[in-house]
């Protein structure tokens, strides 16, 4: 027992070392200009629940055009965008109704590419200036067009402007700040990201949010040291895909998409590809200027964690069962055996690593810091979740 308690405090002490330097090192979006022009891309499916409350900050994001695809929705989703457009005489905004997916693209992928298609197949080619990184798109990659791998021949538009400066691409469920697109571009810019990652601030309601929510974070702050994260490694990478800016070059070069259209967890194949590709990957916190409410509720969080845990595992169910026992050990045990003096130590230091990880992230949310040593419990049906070779999401399956 008390090698086992010498481990688990060995765990954590690294664990804290490694959120204490974040919280210095890793950047927070902060609210800042650019005059480069951007198009906000938005994929929805099934949205209206969540619309209502995001809509607002999406259109007075700061974004030169936003475009919202409607994904084959079923609750009229597109129809709730086109009315609030129509409402607010947004005219740099309209809503497009995607295609049926291919085979070997997940709904995600494809809905990107689309959305991405109709903004760069109606736009001018433009120059290929040099990454911020300093290597030359030309010399990572032809521009690929994503219908292409369909065989379908595009007419070049009659009405063509010029492409814009960004791509960014955000999940109908994230809740945008006035002008975070342009701080959104400043951060790209000060880092020379040619794909900037934006982790954003978690609000949590229910119970079941507060205790497995916060776990995003607290794997991106206290596993990954963020002078790790900006290291040229490819599997050192990492990124979330509910809000992902690209240089439009780089997107281009990079393949868009269709680089990763069958990756479920297709942010992070993404970061991958960005650097094996040889180009540059930022990351940065939402802070106030990006939120977003994760999921609503446990059935929701079960299933939404239980069908990423397996994929972010480098699809090992072993490897997905053997850390959630080790979390059982590492934060649940200490909590069972607080009477007993050495392992108070233990749970102190698992209360201070949620609470840091709740300032840093913004949420701020303190009596949420007591409830870690019960997130491995609470975690369980997520775990028999990911245990399931069929995965359902949006209506969709996926194995």
């Amino acid at each position: 027992m008390r090698v086992l308690r010498r481990a688990i405090m060995l765990f954590l002490s690294v664990k804290l070392l490694t959120l204490l330097s974040n919280l210095f090192a890793f950047p927070t979006l902060r609210r800042s200009s650019s005059t480069k022009t951007s198009a906000l891309l938005i994929p929805m499916r099934d949205e209206t629940d969540r619309l209502p409350q995001t809509l607002e900050g999406l259109l007075g994001s700061g974004a030169t055009t936003t475009t919202f695809l409607d994904d084959q929705s079923s609750d009229g989703t597109g129809q709730m965008v086109e009315s609030a457009l129509a409402a607010t005489s947004f005219s740099s905004g309209k809503v497009i109704v995607g295609t049926a997916r291919p085979q070997g693209w997940t709904g995600k992928t494809w809905a990107c590419a689309q959305l991405a298609d109709s903004v760069l197949l109606t736009a001018q080619p433009a120059a290929n200036p040099p990454s911020p990184s300093g290597a030359s798109l030309l010399e990572i990659g032809p521009v690929a067009r994503h219908r292409a791998p369909l065989g379908e021949t595009l007419a070049p538009s009659v009405n063509q402007t010029a492409a814009p400066d960004y791509l960014i691409f955000v999940d109908a469920d994230i809740y945008l700040a006035p002008n975070a697109i342009p701080a959104i571009i400043a951060e790209a810019t000060r880092q020379s990201a040619d794909v900037l990652s934006i982790f954003p601030r978690q609000v949590t309601r229910t119970w079941s949010e507060r205790a497995l929510v916060p776990l995003v974070n607290d794997v991106l702050l206290c596993f990954l040291p963020f002078a790790l994260l900006k290291a040229p490694v490819k599997q050192a990478a990492t990124a979330n895909g509910s809000v992902l800016a690209f240089r439009t070059a780089a997107y281009e070069a990079l393949g868009g998409f269709a680089a990763v259209k069958g990756h479920t967890v297709e942010d992070v194949a993404m970061a991958r590809h960005t650097r094996q590709r040889g180009l540059k990957l930022g990351l940065a916190l939402g802070g106030d200027l990006v939120s977003t409410r994760m999921y609503t509720g446990y059935p929701d969080i079960i299933t939404g964690f239980g069908r990423g845990l397996v994929p972010a595992a480098g699809g090992s169910r072993a490897a997905v069962l053997a850390g959630w026992a080790w979390h059982i050990l590492a934060y649940t045990l200490p909590l069972l055996l607080i009477r007993r003096g050495p392992w108070r130590w233990a749970a102190a230091l698992a209360v201070v690593e949620r609470a840091l990880v709740e300032a840093k992230s913004g949420t701020r949310d303190w009596p949420a810091a007591a409830l870690i040593g019960l997130s491995p419990l609470a975690a369980i049906p997520v775990v028999a979740q990911a245990m399931k070779r069929e995965q359902n999401w949006k209506g969709r399956a996926y194995r």
